[in-house]
């Protein structure tokens, strides 16, 4: 069994636009080791959609999603 870590965390609730946010994001996966992990919290379901898209595009996946309240917790990670 394969124990992954938090790399980082990155919150985006309050955020009103994914743009900044995208190029961090992709900055932090580029950055992962291999045990290691990305988790993002976001606060709306059209910023889900927005990364779930941006995440199609690239060799990362979306390993989890817990959603708590109106908040989405996203693991992200396994280079493909």
């Amino acid at each position: 069994m394969i124990h992954l870590k938090i790399y980082k965390t990155l919150d985006y609730t309050g955020v009103t636009s994914c743009d900044n946010a995208i190029g961090e994001i992709f900055s932090s996966l580029e950055d992962l080791k291999n045990d290691e992990v990305l988790q993002v919290i976001l606060d709306a379901d059209w910023k889900f959609k927005e990364l779930k898209e941006f995440i199609s595009k690239t060799k990362y996946k979306i390993l989890d999603v817990k959603k708590e309240g109106e908040k989405y917790i996203i693991i992200i990670g396994g280079k493909s």
